[in-house]
């Protein structure tokens, strides 16, 4: 039996403090059933007990399309850069996602989602690239 205490969790870092400081600015276009939004960000988290101190800042682009009536395609871009100011890790991720949400009738709705994240770092063991799909069926109960 793995029991874990709040001391546990302390040392491993899932209950950290640290405070979070963010600016972000978007633009919102919307043109007859397209939209599309413009995004930047800086953020800041500043960790008061361990070295996981890291500054961020990122760009992302997404457009939404309603092709008919019940059917709705999003695609996104997004780019960051991340460095952890107490190790010296610099991190930059990209991650772009493809959806297309069904609504089939009033209470069932069909989602097909997949979407690409590449993250290339001065740490090796931090580098990576992964694929991700999903389907989800959802079924309203009550209305």
């Amino acid at each position: 039996v793995d029991v874990t205490t709040d001391d546990d969790l302390f040392e491993s870092g899932l209950a950290e403090v640290f405070v979070s400081t963010g600016l972000s600015v978007n633009f919102l276009a919307q043109r007859g059933s397209n939209e599309f939004t413009l995004e930047a960000g800086v953020r800041d988290d500043d960790y008061e007990f361990i070295d996981r101190d890291r500054e961020s800042r990122g760009v992302s682009l997404s457009f939404t399309r309603q092709v008919r009536e019940g059917l709705m395609l999003a695609s996104s871009l997004s780019y960051s850069e991340e460095d952890f100011t107490s190790t010296g890790q610099e991190d930059d991720l990209l991650i772009g996602q493809l959806s297309a949400n069904w609504t089939l009738s009033r209470r069932l709705e069909l989602a097909l989602s997949l979407s690409y994240q590449e993250r290339n770092s001065n740490a090796a063991t931090a580098e990576y690239e992964e694929w991700v799909g999903g389907v989800s069926l959802a079924y309203q109960i009550l209305q």
